[in-house]
């Protein structure tokens, strides 16, 4: 909506980001990422609404965000939760930065599909919906609810394959 503060928690390298701003008008766009690269190249990709002070990136070390609470609007992530080395703690320091009646959206490949892949197996820790589900309701989030998707996508291999993903979204109570 016009004039949100957005948070995007694992940004990558932005690429999205312009499209994104021409969602509302007033638009602050805030990444944090783990990755100094991702950093330097999201704001090399997005430098005039970095020197317009539209978006700004934060370097973060993936188990706090470097943040006052009640800042934001909206705050979503995608593909990031397999990486949390402590979710139920990280899911508190979501809730803490969102303002009071916030929307907090998280996008995920579901276990089942993302079991199918050879490199999960290294690093990653994997949920079926139910679970994302139960942590966010357990870090104090209204749940709004979660959405569903299959597509059919080419492996960097070439292999054709289905991935299922979901997207869960909650929202912060106006007493915390």
């Amino acid at each position: 909506e016009d004039n949100h503060r957005l948070l995007e928690i694992g940004h990558g390298n932005g690429s999205h980001i312009e499209w994104m701003l021409k969602l509302a008008d007033g638009l602050h766009y805030q990444g944090v990422d783990i990755s100094g690269t991702m950093i330097a190249e999201a704001s090399r990709l997005n430098e005039p609404f970095v020197n317009a002070n539209r978006v700004s990136f934060v370097l973060s070390d993936g188990k706090s965000l470097p943040f006052d609470k009640n800042q934001f609007d909206r705050i979503f992530t995608v593909n990031t939760v397999y990486f949390w080395e402590e979710p139920d703690s990280y899911l508190k320091e979501i809730i803490r930065t969102l303002k009071p009646a916030g929307v907090f959206s998280l996008g995920y490949g579901t276990k089942n599909s993302m079991n199918k892949l050879p490199f999960t197996q290294f690093g990653f820790t994997l949920y079926n919906p139910e679970e994302i589900e139960e942590m966010i309701r357990k870090a104090g989030f209204n749940l709004i609810g979660s959405v569903h998707h299959t597509e059919e996508i080419v492996s960097k291999s070439g292999d054709r394959m289905t991935r299922d993903f979901s997207v869960t979204t909650a929202r912060k109570p106006l007493e915390i």
